[in-house]
């Protein structure tokens, strides 16, 4: 029987464990050596410079009257932005980053800093 080595990283520990059983199911494979991990957690830092990343530089956005900081993942937002919809589109990009858990927002519409 053949032993398979499997390395890398998975998003959960249930995807560890499934993994490693749908291979023991594979005809032939006498062992499988798991070295599957999660991945560690992203820096509150990291996130911090992945948001101005990804609102700045590949959609445009204007953060001049926006702060943000990044606490255990959480992105809180607080400033004055013109509409609703910018505000909006600056949650919900930044809701798609990886590693961001949730988003606040004490962010005014209209008005000056």
């Amino acid at each position: 029987d053949d032993i398979i080595t499997i390395t890398g990283t998975a998003s959960r520990d249930n995807d560890i464990i499934r993994i490693e059983q749908e291979l023991r199911k594979i005809p032939g494979v006498g062992n499988v050596i798991n070295q599957l991990r999660l991945p560690p957690e992203m820096s509150d830092t990291y996130l911090e410079q992945e948001i101005r990343h990804e609102l700045v530089n590949k959609n445009g956005i204007n953060l001049d009257r926006i702060s943000f900081s990044v606490r255990d993942g959480v992105a809180t937002f607080s400033g004055h932005v013109g509409t609703h919809e910018e505000i909006d589109r600056i949650l919900a990009q930044t809701l798609m980053i990886r590693g961001i858990k949730d988003v606040k927002s004490n962010v005014q519409i209209g008005g000056q800093p």
